[in-house]
């Protein structure tokens, strides 16, 4: 995977690749006269079967980013959790479109995902940080 300019994305921006593909597919519009956002993934979720299968694939892309980063394993199972239970949710005829729009799924792991990506960071700067005042005081 490269950017633009030809490099390797950091940590944080394959995040941002997904926040975006989440707000596509969570909060791309708004309910005309009201305050409800929903996404392709409650749009597509109205044709049968093929819409569900569509989600789901889209949602499998934060579990892999979550394998490719590494994330602790309690973050991977949550994130697994949340696609799973999306596309169940959305298997419901008409009660489960509904539910698809109030759970928002990529949402929900694309915030799991900052925060991991987030906080392994603070830990990496710990590490780095505690190693070169290590360096300094001999």
């Amino acid at each position: 995977m490269r950017n633009s300019q030809g490099r390797r994305p950091t940590r944080l921006e394959m995040v941002e690749r997904f926040e975006w593909v989440a707000r596509q597919f969570d909060t791309a519009f708004v309910i005309p006269g009201t305050q409800i956002r929903l996404g392709w993934d409650a749009l597509l979720g109205l044709i049968p079967v093929l819409g569900d299968l569509i989600g789901l694939v889209v949602g499998f892309y934060a579990f892999y980013l979550a394998l490719v980063l590494r994330l602790p394993w309690r973050d991977q199972a949550q994130i697994l959790f949340n696609i799973l239970f999306d596309w169940l949710l959305g298997l419901v005829p008409v009660l489960g479109d509904i539910a698809d729009v109030a759970w928002k799924a990529n949402i929900r792991n694309a915030r799991l995902l900052r925060r991991a990506v987030e906080r392994q960071e603070k830990q990496q700067d710990r590490i780095v940080g505690s190693a070169n005042s290590s360096d300094h005081s001999s």
